[in-house]
């Protein structure tokens, strides 16, 4: 009969798990590194200097050193002579006190460890080679050393590439200074419009989550970063607020071994309070839009305020905002480069709520394009605003409100730049009809397919307000305006937005709408029925 050695059987199970922490938790050997980051972090570090080499790894930093307890530990796990039971004592307490960073250094198949603690005029040294006797843990004066810990690591299974592109992604928020081979890369904070610090948690207690709300220049979405000692654990997004990041610190109110899943639990009972502090930040920005000079950040800003205005969040704070810029009348000769005056959404609708039901018809609002120069208009003593298209169009769905033009200079200047537009436009038309270059003579109706003649009858029935008559014609000649802005829109049958227009149309009536988006250019909008058509059946099959 054999004898089994139960020791031996501990054994392979201990260097199983160890291997299961390293491997299947870390995801692969390359994310190492920024554990040993998060480590550093919740050490309470303010400086992390990361180096990384083919099969090589070192962290420095200048936090509080590694405890002398955890360095007897890892010195167990790396010795195969230790008794089994030790080494599974060992895996126990660095899991417990949330090492999975030193127990990844103990299962990435490393040849040599070179681990220094310094602090109090003290340096507590743990060195260890593969197959060269146990590891040593020695200490020795240190007197002019600085605090802190510093790892050396060869012969680790540890892609480079890969390690960088990964602490790059997940080390963006770290506080303080994280560098990765001489270059600081937490600078996630920096690429944001503007950002503000929070802390919440119950009043008179100290805060369980605290963090960053920013606005970002591009996207659509709210997003809500997780971190978990400085490093990125998950994200995850948010619906029915407006666009914002939020980045959240939740190691002080979750354990250290906590899953993704947990932090997004832990994160939900903050989710109103997170929308409240990025609708805050959206109006404390649009305070400042006069000292913006970037007209694409106004309009960035501008459009984040009309998304937070639909949540009805803070909705009486957001009416008193002024978020709208307008011309008002100057010296044709002093040209103006910004908005004279921004105005607010109460202002502009008399106090009504946006929703409410109308009483008479629909006001209609003086507002130029940004493109058009408000020299070549008779502004009159009432704020003229500066709205694209999109912003137009979320008023008219919030407000009902209709917009149209001031009525151009009849003196100097203005009549002359306008008459010369006309006729640049009739000389340009006259050419490409020459040329052949745009749409012919429009099509008799017999000659339109029913796909054809169904997309004009949808498009003239949404534009009361547009061309008069939207005509089809034969070749690829893009669409052009023929008489003037309430003239006739041609367009070639088989252009290419047509046809792209046409097969939208076969996925229902509701894709009018980016149908005339797309046909008209700005040259009119459809009416906002269309877009709210658009909005509730978009997605039908």
């Amino acid at each position: 009969m054999t004898t089994v050695d139960l020791r031996e059987l501990l054994r392979i199970d201990i260097e199983a798990e160890l291997r299961k922490l390293t491997v299947a938790q870390l995801q692969g050997p390359w994310q190492m590194p920024a554990e040993l980051v998060r480590r550093a972090v919740r050490a309470g570090a303010s400086e992390i200097d990361v180096k990384l080499g083919r099969g090589s790894c070192s962290v420095r930093d200048d936090g509080p050193p590694l405890p002398v307890e955890q360095l007897r530990e890892l010195a167990a796990m790396l010795d195969p002579s230790v008794p089994a039971e030790r080494r599974h004592h060992a895996l126990l307490a660095l899991e417990a006190a949330g090492g999975l960073a030193l127990l990844a250094l103990a299962g990435l198949g490393a040849t040599q460890l070179d681990l220094r603690a310094h602090s109090g005029g003290k340096c507590r040294r743990l060195t260890w080679r593969a197959n060269q006797g146990p590891p040593t843990l020695s200490e020795e004066t240190d007197p002019s050393g600085p605090r802190g810990t510093e790892l050396h690591l060869r012969g680790a299974e540890i892609d480079p590439t890969q390690a960088r592109s990964w602490l790059r992604d997940v080390g963006r928020f770290v506080p303080g200074v994280l560098r990765l081979d001489g270059e600081v890369i937490n600078t996630g904070l920096r690429n944001y419009l503007a950002c503000e610090r929070f802390a919440l948690g119950p009043r008179g207690e100290p805060p369980r989550v605290h963090g960053h709300v920013a606005v970002a220049a591009q996207g659509e979405q709210a997003r809500v970063w997780l971190l978990h000692g400085g490093v990125v654990a998950t994200h995850l997004g948010l619906s029915a607020v407006p666009c914002f990041d939020a980045i959240v610190e939740l190691g002080g109110s979750t354990p250290v071994q906590a899953t993704a899943a947990d932090l997004r639990a832990a994160l939900q009972p903050h989710v109103t309070a997170l929308a409240d502090l990025g609708i805050g930040l959206l109006m404390h920005i649009a305070r400042r839009l006069p000292e913006l000079e970037a007209p694409a950040i106004q309009a960035r800003i501008l459009t984040l305020l009309l998304q937070a205005l639909r949540t009805r969040r803070r909705l009486k704070e957001l009416m008193q905002v002024p978020m709208l810029p307008c011309w008002t009348p100057h010296d044709p000769d002093a040209r103006h480069a910004l908005p004279a005056r921004w105005l607010s959404l109460a202002e502009l609708t008399n106090n009504r709520e946006p929703g409410s039901k109308l009483v008479g018809e629909a006001p209609v609002i003086l507002a130029l394009y940004p493109e058009q120069n408000p020299a070549d208009h008779a502004l009159p003593d009432s704020p003229v605003l500066r709205l694209d298209a999109a912003e137009r169009s979320a008023l008219t769905e919030l407000f009902g409100l209709r917009f149209r033009a001031p009525p151009p200079r009849s003196e100097g200047v203005g009549r002359l730049r306008a008459r010369l537009r006309r006729g640049l436009r009739r000389v340009g038309q006259a050419l490409a009809g020459t040329l052949r270059l745009g749409p012919g003579a429009p099509l008799p109706d017999a000659a339109l397919r029913p796909d054809e003649r169904a997309l004009l009858d949808n498009l003239r029935a949404v534009l009361p307000g547009g061309p008069d008559s939207i005509v089809l014609c034969a070749g690829h000649g893009a669409p052009q305006q023929h008489g003037g802005p309430r003239g006739q829109l041609r367009v070639g049958r088989d252009h290419p937005d047509l046809l792209a227009c046409l097969a939208a149309m076969r996925r229902g009536p509701a894709w009018t709408y980016p149908a005339c988006l797309t046909l008209l250019a700005g040259h009119a909008m459809p009416a906002s029925s269309a877009r709210a058509s658009w909005l509730r059946h978009w997605q039908d099959p």
